[in-house]
């Protein structure tokens, strides 16, 4: 059984690494449909013709599975899932202020890709998941609570 601290430590971990990962793919998406790729550094390194990255739109979709199959793994208590939700919607409510789209001076790629992951689409469904799974389970936790006291 997990303690109620690794279990914290679990939802901001698999909250912050979602919203950085989804935000690096979509600026190499960004990048590759406008003919470069940027390394781990923050430097545009590759330069290639313009094209439609598909491989990087396939690896963002392996991605979002991997989170949704890691939510429903670990994040088991009310608090995880309270503070996965919290993480996910300062990182939306940053990146709103923060955001531009047509930016001429590129930020650090940390900065950059918590911009572009807390703004992007995916963050939003996955705040709008977290709150059902919120009420789906408590709704679903007082039944079964009902259930025990009948059979006892």
């Amino acid at each position: 059984m997990r303690t109620k601290v690794s279990q914290f430590f679990l939802a901001v971990v698999l909250a912050l690494v979602t919203v950085l990962v989804v935000g690096f793919l979509r600026v190499e998406i960004e990048l590759t449909a406008k003919g470069a790729l940027m390394d781990l550094g923050g430097n545009l390194s590759i330069f290639f013709e313009k094209r439609f990255p598909w491989e990087l739109q396939a690896a963002a979709v392996a991605v979002v599975g991997a989170v949704v199959v890691g939510y429903r793994k670990f994040v088991r208590s009310r608090a995880a899932r309270l503070t996965v939700l919290t993480v996910l919607s300062v990182a939306a409510i940053i990146s709103g202020f923060a955001y531009i789209p047509s930016q001429t001076v590129w930020l650090d790629i940390f900065s950059r890709c918590f911009i572009e992951g807390g703004s992007s689409p995916f963050n939003l469904v996955f705040i709008g998941g977290v709150l059902a799974d919120l009420v789906l389970r408590r709704d679903g936790d007082h039944d079964r609570s009902k259930e025990h006291e009948r059979v006892a």
